[in-house]
Formats: structure tokens, sequence, C-alpha cells
């Protein structure tokens, strides 16, 4: 190979970059202006007036080769009018760039990235050259950006990658599941499939040719930059893409159910490439290599250029080829939901169509679908709470099954250990037991069909009524009091129903549906209860029971017996207020694994059930403690009466000394 090859090459792979910037700008021009051009900005100054400003003596400041045009230092003026940016602490240039690369990587620019993506940053720093506090100065003006774009409704993450241990796969903890340590090949892979060069230094594997592996690829880099067309401080050595190991395949469809209840579609994606990589055998080309070779050799088409759309090609080719039709539309329906934006109204290709929208309908009309299978996910935002939920439900039995179905195909070969200690597959199986398990009284999580982070401007609770028979609670979204007076339908409106209203109170925090802005309604009904109940019930149950991230919870949590962490008491809400006797509990707990339950008792049953579930706390835990443990007692005559009451009941019966939960499993 010559160096001319080299640099066509690297010019090649600069033009497809630029596409990819260009696309992003087109899908969502003011994120794209903070991400392109602001977060590096920040990342090349270090000033009190900005956000990110580090104190002291060390300044993580300097982006190798930082060049910004116009256009750039227009969106950094835009963002900060007040600031006079000729006046700000500049490197000087003999100071040295703490970063040698910046790069973005995952669906941004290409036809994946919505508007609700998120932004990851891989940080390349030859930490070797530095100081510790240089280092740790670093990662806490990139933790500072980090908070502060989320003040601009922007989520960007921040990879912190040595050099020295990205060229050998050393990934360590990229996340709080530890998964860069055991899916290495993996993220290298996505990595060099989807990254786009903001500032800095080539990755240099991009001007050398598709399937370079160890011997072969140290073989280029030396001829590369023996030649002189390049050198040290134009390319970064951030090592080959090589066959990813069935074990570490196998490890990655596994951590893909930490993100299931955040990001659905991504997790069937991706469980679906693994499981296609895997099928298809350590001969196959790698995808970053086949995107490569279509850059290398500049095809016309550009759809080839696209990363998602590569993807997606690659997973149907393996399912039309096993002949699973049902599961390849089950992956075709997630794929454009994490596409989604606005409704795709027709299929017709017309010139100057958006480049995302040219390609999605270039792809559904080459999958086939009909005109009314599209108009139905068109609308998905207006499904009612069953259809949405049911079609939320085969993305998780997809998962589940692809899981089931791939251990038994790996457990027939010889020598396949999973990538995964057995310490993170107990954190993975207690994570599983968490969102599938069913017990009594558990709060089930809310399976969505997309990660919607947004909480309902408002809700309304309402109870029908049947003779000799408890009456049934709903839900619903909205504000729905003045049509249900009218005898108008609102069925499609309702979101779950059930028996006792307080389930639904804690299932609706649980699942991230109510916040604290959020507006509440109420049907009157011949129960005590009462709209101002509803409120400060509501009010309460929020403050002590946050939503629940599966990714969020602790490994050391999970891996030690559950225990109990958070409890409430709700005395009496459906009796009469003039009762001045203790007659129901309703009992709500949190565990140590993400769990959450509601317990209904009555009498002696009641008082019982609450000290075993006191019984189940940590030494530390403390009834006089409200951010661990609050009594909830309805407004009326009797209020302070039922409060004595039952502080005098745990104060005679619990003995905070004996816990089940101290006691090893």
């Amino acid at each position: 190979m010559t160096a001319s090859l080299y640099v066509q090459n690297k010019n090649a792979w600069i033009k497809y970059n630029q596409s990819r910037v260009d696309r992003a700008f087109e899908i969502n021009q003011e994120k794209s202006r903070l991400a392109f051009h602001v977060i590096p900005f920040l990342l090349q100054r270090n000033d009190p007036d900005l956000p990110g400003y580090i104190e002291g003596n060390y300044k993580p400041v300097g982006i190798s080769r930082y060049a910004p045009d116009k256009g750039a230092m227009e969106s950094v003026r835009r963002s900060f009018p007040r600031i006079n940016l000729n006046k700000l602490d500049i490197p000087k240039k003999s100071d040295r760039a703490v970063i040698e690369s910046l790069l973005l990587m995952g669906s941004i620019g290409a036809v994946g990235h919505n508007l609700s993506s998120d932004h990851d940053y891989w940080v390349v720093v030859d930490e070797k050259l530095f100081l510790d506090d240089e280092i740790k100065a670093l990662k806490e003006k990139l933790k500072k950006l980090e908070e502060w774009a989320e003040t601009k409704k922007t989520e960007i993450h921040f990879f912190f990658s040595d050099v020295n241990k990205v060229r050998v796969n050393d990934f360590g903890e990229t996340d709080k599941e530890s998964a860069g340590s055991s899916q290495a090949a993996i993220l290298k892979e996505e990595f060099y499939r989807t990254m786009i060069l903001l500032y800095g230094k080539l990755p240099m594997w991009l001007a050398f040719p598709p399937g370079v592996c160890e011997a072969e690829y140290e073989e280029h880099k030396e001829l590369m930059l023996d030649e002189g067309h390049f050198g040290k401080d134009d390319v970064v050595d951030l090592g080959p893409a090589c066959v990813i190991p069935v074990e570490e395949l196998f490890g990655g469809l596994l951590w893909q159910f930490n993100k299931a209840m955040e990001s659905p579609n991504k997790s069937v994606l991706k469980m679906a490439l693994l499981e296609s990589y895997l099928m298809a055998g350590s001969k196959s080309e790698l995808l970053c290599d086949t995107l490569k070779r279509s850059i290398q050799e500049e095809t016309q088409n550009p759809e080839d250029f696209d990363p998602y759309i590569l993807m997606i090609d690659y997973i149907r080719k393996y399912y039309r080829q096993a002949k699973r039709g049902e599961d390849l539309l089950k992956v075709e329906k997630c794929f454009f939901l994490k596409c989604f934006d606005s409704p795709i109204k027709s299929l017709d290709i017309k010139q100057n169509l958006p480049y995302k929208e040219h390609a999605l309908r270039a792809c559904i009309r080459e999958w086939g679908w009909s005109l009314d299978t599209l108009m139905e996910l068109n609308h998905f935002t207006t499904w009612d709470s069953l259809k949405a939920e049911r079609e939320a439900s085969a993305q998780h039995s997809y998962m589940l099954e692809t899981y089931k179905r791939l251990t038994d195909t790996i457990a027939t070969q010889a020598n396949v250990k999973s990538a995964i200690t057995d310490s993170d597959l107990t954190v993975l199986g207690r994570k599983l037991f968490t969102l599938y398990a069913k017990k009594p009284g558990k709060v089930e999580f809310l399976k969505r069909m997309k990660n919607e982070t947004e909480l309902l401007d408002s809700i309304t609770y309402a109870a029908v009524f049947a003779r000799g028979q408890k009456p049934l609670w709903t839900v619903y979204r909205e504000n729905i009091v003045s049509q249900m007076k009218k005898g108008m339908s609102v069925d499609r409106l309702a979101l779950k129903s059930a028996r006792d209203p307080v389930m639904l109170m804690l299932w609706l925090t649980l699942n991230r549906v109510y916040g604290e802005n959020t507006f509440l309604y109420f049907v009157p009904n011949q129960t005590p209860l009462s709209l101002k109940d509803v409120q400060r019930l509501m009010e309460r149950i929020f403050a002590l029971f946050p939503p629940v991230v599966l990714k969020d919870l602790a490994q050391l949590d999970l891996l030690t017996k559950a225990n109990v962490t958070k409890i409430m008491v709700v005395v009496n809400l459906l009796e009469q207020r003039w009762e001045k006797d203790i007659k129901t509990f309703h009992i709500l707990y949190a565990n140590s694994w993400g769990e959450a339950y509601c317990e209904i008792g009555v009498g002696s049953a009641a008082t019982k059930k609450l000290l075993d579930i006191l019984n189940q706390t940590k030494s530390d835990f403390s009834i006089s403690d409200q951010t661990h443990f609050h009594i909830f007692i309805p407004e009326g005559d009797n209020q302070g009466r039922l409060s004595a009451k039952i502080k005098s009941f745990l104060a005679e019966k619990y003995n905070p000394f004996i816990r089940t939960s101290d006691k090893t499993s």
C-alpha cells in the first residue's frame, strides 16, 4: 500500500465525517451548536466567567489541533452574549493540550439521531504525560460541563479515555455497570463504526485497510509514519478493532437488560446485532470495517455511509436467512421508533427531502411495510395504555426469548465462558428479578415503547362502583372530569386500573408518570377520599419513593441480601374521618434491590405486618428519620389521636435492635 493511499483514505473519511456533522445540524441545529461548537470551546478555555471553570494551579485545558471556524465562534457568542471573548483566559501556544482527540460516538449525525439523543464524548488523553492532579482537574471540569449542559436541556456524557489503555482495549468502567471491561471488543467496534471527530488527532485506524488486526495493524502504523505523510501530531493510535470473542458477545447480550427500561428500542437493536454477530461466526467482517470499506471505496449511495442503516441491514440479512419474520418485524419497529421524531406521511422518494426522512422512507420501502403499518406506528404516542403496554411487552419478550435461545446455543460450545464475572452475573440476575419477577403487593414496572422521561402535566383519579365489589380505581392522563360528567368515553386515556388507589399512587411515582409539577384532578365519589387527600398523599409518596432507574442501583446492594430502605404507613385512608381507632394500614416500602411494595392490612394483622417489614431494615434505619419513614393520616378531627396511637404502638412493640436483615442469608 502506497503512502498516497493512506492519504486518500484519510481524505475520504474526513469527507464522510463532515457529512455526519452536517446531518447532525440538519436534525437538531440548536443542540448541535452546543455539542459541536460550545463544548469544545469550553474545553479549550478555563475562565471564571465560563461554565466548567477549575480553580487552582492546574488548568486542564486545550484540545490538540483546535481551530474553530467563524460558524463555531458565532455559536459561542450566541451562548455567552454578555462575555467579551477576546479577554478570556486563552492557553498559550507553549501550553500542552491535555486532550489529544475529542470525538462523539453513537447515533449523532446518523438516521438514529432523534431530538432527544444524548451526546457521548470520548475525551482521549495520554495520561502518562500529566500529573495526577492535572488529570483530576480535567475530570472535575468534565463533570461540571455535564451538569451545565443539563441546564441547557442537552444530555452529554464524557468518557475519559487514556490512549494507552484504549489501544489495548482496557476501558475500565465506562459506565455504572462496569461494562467497559467485559465488552471491550464490542465497545471498540461500536466506537469506530459511529465516531465523529470534532477536534484533535485522527485515529490512525481509519487510514488503514478494512480487517487489519494486531501484527498487520502495527505494520501499517510503522509504514505510514515512516513514509512521512503523517506525523505523531497528526494521528493518535487507539489500536485495532478485532474479532469479538463469543464469550464477550454473550456478556453484551446480558448487559442490555440494564437499560431495557430506559432505552428499550436501543436494547432490542443491540441485542439483535450481537445475536447476528454471534450466529455469523468469527469469520464475518465487523460492521466498522464494512463501513470503512464503503468510505474508502467512495460508494455513491449516501445511505451506505450511515452506521445505523448499515446495522439494520446486517440484522435483517441474518433474520431473513433464519426465516424469523415475526422477530424481524419487531426489530424493524424498534429501529423506526428509535429514529422517530415526527410522522412519515408518505413513502414517496422526492428530491430535496431532509436526509433523515429520505433515509427512513427508503428503509420502509425496502422492508415492504404496508402504509397501514406505517400509519399505526406514526401515531404510537396516541395509543391507549393497553395497546402501548402490549407492544412494549412484546419488546421485552423478544429480549428474554433471545437471551434464552442464545444461552442454549452457547452452552453447546466448548470452552466458552461469559466475559462477565460471577459477581456481575449475580448483579444482573437480581436486576432481572427486580424488573420481571411478580410477587404479591409488588408494584410493576411500566414497560414503555420509548424512553419517555417527560412527566404528565395532569392526571385524573376516578372510581367505578359495582354491587358486591370494591370500587375499581383508574388513573387517566389529562383532566377528564368534565368529559366523564357528560358521559363521554375516556377509555383511550386510561393509564392503569386497580382495586386499591394507594397502589396506583406508588405506581405513578415509581414509573416517572407523576412529578412535582403534575396537576391532579379527582372525580368525587361515595368514599371518604377527597382531592385534597390525594394531593397530599401523592406529594409524600413522591418525596419518599423517587422513580427507580435500574442501571443506577448500587452493585454492593445487589450483591447482598435485600433490605428495606423506605417505609410509609398510610392510616385509615378509606375509613370515615370520624373513626377514632386504627382500622386499616397501607404499608408502602422499598428495598435495596429497587423493588417497591404496597400492602394492605386490617387490625392486628396490619400491625404485625408493619413490624415484620421494620425488622427487614438495617441497623442504621430510624423511624425518626422522615426521609426514610413517614406516617400519613388524612386530615380530620381524629388525626392527632390516630397519630398518637400508632406512635405509642411503635414505641411499645418495635425493637430497633432486632432485625432479620442484619442476619446473614
